[in-house]
């Protein structure tokens, strides 16, 4: 074998040290390089699983916020259709209180009326009687030229209408 490792041009005490440093180095480079290096890997490992996690939990939220934002959204159109239908109802009780305000008013006013009218014709009535004598006394002068007799005349043929 000795001939073998010669022939290849191999030394076996070099061989030897060779595959002793090997190990020297392997051992630093693990103990320096490699198991810092593994943590670090594990960690950033972790760090992207957490993403990972996080992202599907915001995902879930946004969904669950679309969800929210679409029943919300439903539950708004539905209270602003409800919103303007009392709104209609009420301006529609609303006319109609105004309108029976307005015809209760125009009522009041026309009884008012009835009443002034009312009242301006017995006025113009008693005024009527008050002048009617003054009147038939003076065309009663002019007819028959006695006042006396005449007032008297009047007074009876007035009397003769009320009694009738």
């Amino acid at each position: 074998m000795d001939q073998l490792l010669k022939a290849f041009g191999i030394d076996f005490k070099i061989l030897i040290f060779q595959v002793i440093n090997f190990f020297i180095v392997f051992f630093i480079i693990y103990k320096f390089f490699a198991k810092p290096l593994g943590q670090i890997i594990e960690e950033r490992r972790k760090n992207i699983q957490e993403g990972l996690k996080l992202r599907e939990e915001a995902e879930r939220l946004l969904l669950k916020i679309k969800y929210l934002k679409k029943k919300n959204l439903t539950r708004i159109l539905e209270e602003k259709r409800q919103a303007k239908e009392e709104v209609e109802k009420f301006k529609k009780e609303r006319i109609a209180e105004i309108l029976n305000e307005i015809e209760e008013l125009r009522k009041k006013m026309i009884a008012e009326m009835e009443e002034d009218k009312m009242k301006k014709q017995e006025a113009f009535h008693q005024q009527l009687k008050n002048d009617i004598p003054k009147v038939m006394l003076k065309l009663a002068e002019k007819i028959f030229g006695k006042q006396e007799l005449n007032e008297k005349f009047i007074l009876n043929i007035l009397n003769n209408d009320k009694q009738n």
